[in-house]
């Protein structure tokens, strides 16, 4: 700088000042501007501080971050800071490296209550358009599929052994404990009142017309429900599903329709050996608490059993298992957002898919009770 920093100096100390900067702002110099920068700073009240550099000033990058550095300052004196060039090189390297002047963010406005409302609404009739939109396409192409294959036997198959095969240790284990909590509850109530044989009735039509299909959806649901929501979102973001677009393959048929098949397939029978493996516990449980012997509770079980009860546990396995599909596609595939975005749907998936079979069942408890 030319002489003292004072004879520089433009304006009132307490109006803001114009300071001419005459030295080059380098790696070399920066120690002694910063300490003529901000004393001159600590003159200020208010206004601005305008620097103004000359033509023949040097820069360099600790000159770029000495003027950051005088700028902070100044914004946290709540002061205006601006820098003005003449040589054409100085100011392309400003504004390359300095951060854009301050300026005060627009205030965002707060939606109101209706507003909120409405875009929920919004946000949740979008969801069910394409879950309609979803379910509609996959019902076409899964009848069409019955009179045309289209998916292979061995991928059918394999879907099979995943989703069904893999899965009956575990729904086995909590279809067998099930049936003997229930058990063991209804044989302290029975025993009181004589009518030990009638355990074989509350086990036989609470496994086969509710607990049994109700378990091994939502089994099926954390399991499988959760991995199919895994996958497709998992494509979806790693764009794989657009190129089976691009190639002309409708993305239904090739990764959700054999899943789906496979769901339609063995849910039922994993329901019938849910029942079975329930009943089995409450056997247990009759024969070594209540003393009954195992041709009683057979007979029992048989009478009190009705093709009324068959029925509905074999439609809500139908019914759970399309639900359960469609809920894990519809979700993978609005999936968003990188690694992230595949955990949220996997989660999504399992929640929407417990949720709605609940809901399907208790429908079908008052259409059978009331109905039928």
């Amino acid at each position: 700088m030319a002489g003292d920093v004072r004879a520089a100096l433009r304006g009132a100390p307490g109006d803001g000042v114009e300071l001419r900067w005459d030295q080059d702002l380098t790696r070399a110099t920066v120690p002694t501007a910063w300490r003529s920068l901000n004393r001159t700073l600590r003159t200020i009240k208010d206004g601005e501080l305008h620097l103004v550099l000359a033509e023949s000033v040097q820069l360099d990058s600790a000159g770029v971050g000495l003027l950051e550095e005088i700028r902070n300052l100044a914004m946290a004196r709540q002061l205006h800071f601006r820098v003005a060039a003449n040589s054409p090189a100085v100011r392309n390297l400003l504004s390359i490296y300095t951060a854009p002047p301050d300026t005060k963010p627009t205030p965002v406005r707060t939606a109101g209550p209706f507003e909120q409302v409405g875009e929920k609404l919004y946000a949740a009739l979008d969801e069910a358009f394409h879950f309609l939109v979803l379910t509609s396409d996959t019902t076409f192409l899964a009848i069409r599929g019955l009179v045309r294959p289209v998916v292979p036997w061995r991928t059918f198959v394999e879907q099979c052994i995943r989703i069904g095969s893999q899965s009956l240790p575990i729904i086995a284990l909590i279809s067998f404990l099930v049936g003997l909590t229930t058990a063991l509850q209804a044989a302290y109530q029975l025993r009181q009142f004589g009518a030990n044989i009638y355990i074989a009735n509350l086990v036989g039509v609470a496994m086969l017309a509710e607990m049994g299909p109700l378990m091994t959806a939502i089994v099926m649901a954390g399991r499988c429900g959760s991995s199919i929501a895994a996958e497709i979102a998992t494509m979806v973001i790693a764009e794989e599903v657009d190129a089976l677009k691009t190639m002309g393959i409708p993305p239904l048929r090739y990764v959700l329709l054999p899943r789906f098949y496979a769901l339609i397939f063995t849910q039922p029978l994993l329901t019938v050996m849910s029942t079975a493996i329930g009943i089995l516990g409450g056997l247990l449980v009759a024969v070594l608490y209540l003393d009954l012997s195992v041709p009683a509770f057979w007979t029992q079980l048989v009478d009190g059993l009705a093709m009324r009860d068959l029925v509905q546990a074999m439609l809500k396995s139908i019914v759970f298992a399309t639900i359960i599909g469609l809920t894990a596609a519809h979700v993978g595939f609005r999936a968003r957002g990188g690694a992230t975005g595949v955990g949220k749907s996997t989660t999504a998936a399992v929640v929407a898919s417990i949720f709605m079979v609940i809901v399907a069942d208790a429908i079908f408890s008052l259409i059978f009770y009331f109905g039928v």
